[in-house]
């Protein structure tokens, strides 16, 4: 299977990989150990990292290992999470317990823990009382006790009669620790339960040889990166960076008018979600940008802290009073009455109230911390766009020495038309061509193509035909906002195209600037605003678009019509349709630009068309588009190839004059 990545952005997918890998495998024996809940936590939290960078480079490895690493990676997340809350439960728990008086319990009352595990540790008085008489005791029941153990550690109820135990009136003097450790010695119980599950995740996942394998893959890009001494700041790592961070930074925004409502507990837990998600897709990229993530990291990292301290809030309150229902039926039917439950109670509900305060001072600080740190989102597009910008342009360089040159575009595919240009082009003497973008898409040709680009080392700018192709390929559904059958047509091109002609596409820029015979020139596919280069056009903003540009010769493509136009003493030109007319002659054109003196000519050629649409056979409406010169939208309805337009068996030039 190919990949759908260039070599740079497979070398820094492959590096960030590797690393994270590392991290988690490092983890596991201490995680099977389970001497410390740290191991636990890391190996998680590099579970995570690893899902979420794995998806950002895909394309960089094959389809059916991709997808068994994917999937080996989330079951053993999967696994260690309800462990790991458990773990921080408990830890809040015992620092919890700590903020509560360290007086003495007064005698009989219940405890839950073994003494090494009770929260405070300073229990005892100073100077310790003799113990009540034992008149003053309650009289228990034979075989309470034993019952009273069998129930703290979870072993099944022995149906008994109802039998006496303390009342509410005689526990008012027990203070909140009886309910917490009665909660932190379920908990224990439960995450003492799970680890042999963990174990036996742990292992299964290492006998699975996933992280091996997928550092092994990684060694091999690695490698092959070093050798060929391959860049990873390629301008494809900059702009997959750039869309997937900034798509994660949009999620996290859409919650920030649900942020202000306290009631809006689930939207809340949903922001947080995307706040991690975010983070870890910053910092996989973040060595492509030095320090520049550096600021929005740390305000997303303090914006998901906040949100997991407030989601951690809810999951107590949400969890307690259930909490409190199961251990009153236990009660039940151990004791046979649920007088025992008034020495856990009043722990418990002050937790809840605890959780409650802190939920409602976490929501506050949170948005004032929203408002203060608004500014760092365009902070982060500006980090993210200043690569992009430098990158957008490309300067080569073209001799003087040169006489002519021919600029074509929007060739889409069509290998025909382009070799009628060419060939028309070499018998004038020229050499030196340079295209405009647009020369795959749609035709039968895309591989041939750029091959034979290649062959007479054109250069040329990136078009928005290659940059649908690339939209298609990076994913496997249809780019939002992209027609379905337009979408099914750039999917079948991608599947044509070898890693080479893949890497084509990454590699070309937006523009490419030139000075050539002192003119300033300027190649690009079609500029922002306007978009539509041709007569059409209105003048001013024709205009506006010359002096923005700082350029004295500017060639377009895009619209598939010829132009061109002096303004202001910048030239501006459209090269026509290479392998598309656009205006009704269906013969291919190019802009022959000559040097001494300076001119520019829209040459029309005539090409073997039936050729084209042979190849076509099978898919009527693009053949339609090539027949009759229509754009995908118009051949969208037809059934039937449209019989061509006949096409004039001359090569028709055309020189641009200055208007005086």
């Amino acid at each position: 299977m190919t990949t759908n990545m260039d070599e740079g952005y497979r070398l820094y997918g492959a590096t960030a990989l590797a690393q994270l890998a590392a991290d988690m495998a490092g983890e596991s024996a201490g995680v099977k150990a389970g001497t410390d809940i740290e191991y636990i936590h890391r190996m998680r939290v590099a579970s995570r990292r690893l899902r979420a960078a794995l998806p950002l480079f895909a394309g960089c490895f094959p389809e059916k290992e991709y997808s068994r690493w994917e999937n080996e990676i989330k079951q053993i997340t999967r696994s260690l999470g309800r462990a790991r809350d458990l773990d921080v439960q408990i830890a809040f728990l015992r620092d919890y317990a700590k903020t509560l008086s360290g007086n003495a319990l007064p005698p009989g009352t219940p405890r839950f823990l073994p003494e090494e595990f009770r929260m405070p540790v300073e229990e005892r008085p100073a100077h310790p009382t003799a113990l009540p008489a034992p008149a003053s005791v309650p009289e228990v029941q034979p075989g309470f006790f034993a019952r009273l153990k069998q129930f703290f550690a979870g072993s099944p109820a022995v149906p008994v009669e109802s039998e006496p135990f303390r009342s509410a009136e005689e526990n008012t003097n027990a203070d909140l620790r009886s309910g917490i450790e009665c909660l932190t010695l379920r908990l224990m119980q439960e995450r003492t339960a799970l680890q042999p599950d963990i174990i036996c995740a742990v292992e299964r996942f290492e006998k699975s040889k996933t992280l091996p394998a997928l550092q092994k893959a990684c060694m091999g890009i690695i490698v092959r990166g070093k050798l060929e001494k391959t860049e990873t700041t390629t301008a494809v790592s900059y702009n997959t960076a750039y869309y997937a961070i900034s798509f994660a930074a949009e999620q996290v925004k859409l919650y920030a008018k649900a942020l202000a409502d306290p009631e809006r507990v689930t939207a809340h837990h949903e922001m947080r979600i995307a706040a991690k998600k975010l983070r870890y897709t910053m910092e996989t990229y973040r060595d492509l940008y030095g320090d520049g993530l550096a600021p929005a990291i740390r305000m997303v990292k303090d914006l998901q802290d906040y949100l997991g301290d407030m989601h951690d809030c809810d999951v107590w309150t949400e969890f307690l009073p259930g909490f409190l229902a199961e251990e009153e039926e236990m009660c039940a039917a151990y004791f046979g009455n649920t007088s025992f439950m008034e020495t856990i109670r009043p722990g418990i509900a002050a937790i809840v109230e605890d959780r409650k305060t802190k939920r409602t001072k976490l929501h506050a600080e949170v948005n004032i911390f929203w408002k203060k740190n608004e500014s760092q989102w365009k902070v982060l597009e500006q980090s993210l766009t200043k690569p992009l910008v430098d990158l957008r342009l490309k300067t080569i360089s073209v001799p003087d020495s040169v006489s002519a040159i021919a600029f074509f575009a929007d060739v889409h595919a069509n290998l025909p038309a382009l070799l009628a240009i060419t060939a028309d082009a070499k018998s004038r003497g020229c050499t030196t061509f340079l295209y405009a973008g647009d020369v795959i898409g749609f035709g039968p040709f895309p591989e041939e193509t750029l091959e034979y680009l290649q062959t007479i080392s054109a250069a040329g700018v990136l078009g928005n035909a290659e940059e649908a192709v690339l939209a298609v390929g990076r994913t496997k559904n249809c780019p939002e906002g992209m027609d379905k059958k337009r979408c099914a047509n750039h999917k079948k091109t991608w599947k044509k195209l070898s890693d080479a002609g893949r890497a084509q596409l990454f590699a070309m820029p937006a523009e490419i600037r030139f000075t050539w015979g002192g003119q300033r020139i300027v190649v690009m596919h079609h500029p922002v605003s306007p978009e539509n280069i041709c007569s059409e056009t209105a003048a001013a903003e024709l205009e506006r678009f010359c002096a923005d540009t700082d350029a004295d010769v500017i060639i377009c493509g895009h619209t598939h019509r010829t132009f061109a136009k002096k303004i202001h003493g910048v030239w501006v030109a459209n090269t026509g349709g290479a392998g598309r007319s656009g205006d009704g002659d269906l013969r291919a054109s190019y802009l022959l630009v000559t040097r001494d003196p300076f001119s520019l000519h829209h040459i029309r050629v005539p090409y073997d068309l039936e050729e084209t649409l042979q190849h076509l056979k099978k898919q009527k409406e693009i053949a339609a588009m090539f027949a009759g010169g229509l754009d995908f939208d118009e051949a969208a309805g037809q059934r039937e190839i449209p019989r061509p337009v006949p096409m004039q068996n001359t090569v028709t030039v055309t020189a641009a004059e200055e208007e005086r």
